[in-house]
């Protein structure tokens, strides 16, 4: 009946697919199919919490989810709602169910059975649901009680569902090969054919850190079994079930929409609205209205950052033929007071993150390449192009253009090459090509582009890189405090004269450069005080390493007091750490004086500085002083705070100055163009400091 509602009493709903992994690959109804899908966190709603205060909300996630091109969720320690579960089933999204025991569940002498009961539970309720593919047991469990009682499950298990894969352990945190990962339907046993790991490398991402994301047979952050244990063939398949990247809550929006529905009294709204309190008092603390126009500008920017750092982590992840499967925790929405949802609190689309992942489920795209990505005219550069195929491509010959384009848009290369898609089944990533250059001169940023030539469309079919024009000689005098004779060949290559600390003489000002460690059984206390007093006379000093400052050096792996800075003595800051991996910090720089010739004001571009940036800061910073570059932890550190540090600061010290540095410029001199200018305008911004 036309008026009877869709869902009535009177109507039954049902689907009929086999859903299994076999010979390499998931297989949907026999067919080989690649999972792109996303972490989705159960009971995340504003004000109520686990009660959404506008029904609505429920289905946006799963709207949203669709919209974004997801074919797949991962319920995330937790199980769905059965109403959500109907939309899945409409939308034809297949579902990863996991328990509230998956990674909840304390150990305790009824665990095994508390566990069972819960999982049982939810397969009786949700088994009906065609969408519902996967049940998943346990998330990132150590190797104890319970994940003997989940291995040894199978067959108790089996007697609630026989249809459905198992995923034992995602993430397999308790490292054994011996068990399998996977349990196929009407099966009892686990299989160890394929590799479920979790994994979050460092952003930026480094050349080493993306080629080892692409190799087949890599241990990436050594998480998961190792892959010797598991090895099926040329490569064991990947099942990547977590990697991503998060941005910054978007506090300014947060804290208005609690305004508007009348709930800026609930305790979620209270908890947002003092971290903001807090982002705005660094705001005026570090003067960082000198890099955006206003705090919403920020976060618009943060999440336009997050989108590219999406683009890249998957473009690399995409290029490994091992990897079969995969959820984005960068989620559908921010869940658990993190900024890592495609989607804020209320369910509002972050800027650039459609368009993202609109290029990154194509299952027809290039992954490109160019490494370095910031050169001197004249230097090789290496280009790769690999091709994702998810079954698109007919059978045949295919051909492929390649270009580079100049800063000028000139094309200063046009090749042609062909391909030929077999019948056979393939991987779904394959490289397809590989050139060095070693002719460009041209000063700017390059397109690397790709497109097929006739009769197909594919995303992804370009990148930049960077040729930057040789830097002029110093031809200043350097004083050097510290053994680096490395730094002192740099030097002497721009034809800068250095002397050692103990050839100042008294009464004259100079440029003085911090690094390395101090000679062996030296007094430092003799030698800090001379510096401090060079500097209090008149000159500029440039702390190009801070762990020169530190008491034990080669013992830093945690936050320790830069007790040797020209600090007094209950002022002394700390060098410590950011984080920089899924919960990561922006990167910014005012425009400075120190920047001059590379890009700033603002979140830095982390595909030209990402040699140099890094997660090491200095925290505590008391006083006056000029912050010229840091920090902004907001993507959820922790629930009830946010992270503000420097990296780069300039401070006044009776008639001279010095600046603080934390960025990787020592480690990357003379290979990155980014440090070798960086260092050069310190050099420059110091002498400066003098002549006035």
């Amino acid at each position: 009946n036309s008026n009877d509602n869709f869902y009535s009493e009177y109507s039954v709903r049902c689907g009929f697919r086999d859903f299994r992994f076999s010979n390499g690959y998931f297989r949907f109804n026999g067919k080989r199919i690649r999972l792109d899908g996303a972490l989705y966190t159960i009971l995340c709603f504003p004000a109520l919490i686990s009660i959404p205060h506008d029904e609505d909300l429920l289905r946006r996630d799963m709207l949203n989810m669709k919209t974004l091109g997801f074919n797949s969720i991962r319920i995330h320690s937790g199980s769905a709602l059965p109403r959500q579960l109907d939309l899945l089933d409409d939308l034809g999204i297949l579902v990863v169910e996991e328990n509230f025991g998956a990674g909840w569940a304390k150990e305790s002498s009824r665990i095994g059975i508390d566990w069972e009961r819960s999982v049982k539970r939810v397969m009786k309720r949700d088994r009906n649901h065609p969408s519902i593919v996967i049940w998943s047991l346990l998330n990132e469990r150590r190797d104890n009680i319970l994940l003997r009682h989940a291995v040894s499950s199978t067959t108790s298990l089996r007697e609630i569902d026989q249809t459905r894969i198992l995923l034992l352990n995602s993430g397999r945190h308790d490292k054994d090969g011996t068990v399998g990962n996977i349990c196929n339907p009407f099966e009892t046993e686990w299989s160890g054919n394929l590799r479920d790991v979790h994994a979050y490398p460092l952003f930026p991402h480094t050349a080493k850190i993306i080629k080892d994301m692409i190799s087949p047979i890599s241990d990436i952050d050594k998480m998961g079994i190792e892959n010797s244990q598991s090895v099926s063939g040329e490569h064991c398949p990947i099942f990547l079930t977590e990697y991503g990247v998060c941005g910054a809550e978007d506090l300014p929006h947060i804290v208005k929409r609690f305004e508007m529905i009348g709930k800026s009294d609930a305790d979620d709204a209270k908890l947002y609205q003092k971290k903001y309190k807090d982002f705005l008092v660094e705001w005026d603390r570090l003067d960082l209205g000198t890099c955006w126009a206003s705090p919403e500008n920020y976060f618009k920017e943060s999440h336009l950052n997050m989108a590219l750092l999406l683009s890249d982590d998957f473009n690399a992840w995409a290029a490994n033929p091992a990897i079969v499967g995969s959820f984005s925790s960068t989620q559908i929405v921010d869940a658990w007071f993190h900024g890592c949802g495609a989607t804020t609190p209320f369910r509002k689309l972050k800027p650039g993150v459609a368009d993202a992942y609109t290029n990154m489920f194509s299952p027809l795209r290039f992954s490109l390449f160019a490494d370095p990505v910031n050169i001197y005219g004249g230097q090789e550069i290496n280009f790769e192009a690999h091709l994702i195929n998810v079954d698109v491509l007919k059978t045949g010959k295919h051909k492929i253009l390649f270009k580079i384009i100049s800063p000028d848009l000139i094309c200063i290369m046009n090749e042609q090459i062909e391909i030929n898609i077999e019948k056979n089944e393939s991987p779904f990533a394959m490289k397809i090509y590989s050139k060095k250059l070693s002719n460009l001169t041209c000063e700017g940023k390059y397109r690397f582009t790709a497109e097929f030539i006739y009769g197909v469309e594919a995303e992804g079919g370009e990148t930049f890189f960077y040729v930057t024009k040789k830097m002029p000689d110093i031809n200043k005098n350097i004083i050097l405090c510290g053994d680096d004779d490395g730094l002192v060949d740099w030097l002497g290559k721009y034809k800068a004269t250095v002397r050692r600390l103990g050839e100042a003489k008294s009464g004259e000002n100079y440029v003085i450069i911090v690094s390395g460690n101090l000679p062996a059984n030296s007094d430092k206390e003799k030698i800090f005080f001379e510096l401090k007093q060079l500097i209090a006379n008149g000159s500029a000093a440039v702390f190009l390493t801070p762990e020169t400052l530190v008491e034990k050096p080669d013992e830093y792996n945690q936050s320790k007091q830069l007790i040797w800075a020209p600090f007094e003595k209950e002022a002394l800051p700390d060098l410590g750490f950011t984080q920089t991996w899924y919960f990561r910090c922006d990167h910014w720089a005012k425009k400075h004086a120190i920047f001059s010739g590379l890009p700033s004001g603002g979140i830095l571009d982390y595909k030209l500085f990402r040699n140099i940036l890094t997660g090491k800061t200095v925290k505590n910073l008391k006083g006056k002083f000029e912050a010229v570059g840091g920090t902004l932890q907001m993507s959820g550190a922790g629930s009830a705070f946010f992270e503000s540090d420097t990296m780069l600061t300039v401070h006044e010290y009776g008639k001279g100055r010095f600046i603080l540095n934390t960025m990787l410029i020592r480690e990357n001199l003379g290979a990155d163009p980014v440090a070798d200018r960086l260092l050069f305008n310190m050099i420059e911004y110091a002498s400066d400091s003098i002549k006035k």
